[in-house]
C-alpha cells in the first residue's frame, strides 16, 4: 500500500496511526408526514506523520420514516 502526496511524491510504506479532530453540524426537517430532508457538514483535521491534512464533507439527503 502506498500514498500519493500533494507534492507529487509517493510515500511507501504509509506511516503508523494518527489522530484526528472532527467538528460537524446538521439539520433535519420534516416536510410531509413521514418525509424529511437532511443537510449536514463535517470538518476533520487529521494529524499523521508530523503533518496535518484537512477534510471537509457536505451531505444532503431525503429520509422516509416507515413508522413513528
Amino acid at each position: 500500500m502506498s500514498a500519493h502526496l500533494t507534492d507529487g511524491e509517493t510515500q511507501f510504506p504509509i506511516g503508523g496511526d494518527g489522530i484526528f479532530l472532527s467538528l460537524g453540524a446538521g439539520l433535519e426537517r420534516f416536510t410531509f408526514k413521514s418525509w424529511a430532508y437532511d443537510l449536514g457538514t463535517k470538518y476533520m483535521a487529521i494529524f499523521h506523520d508530523g503533518k496535518i491534512n484537512h477534510d471537509v464533507q457536505l451531505q444532503a439527503g431525503l429520509i422516509f420514516y416507515a413508522a413513528y
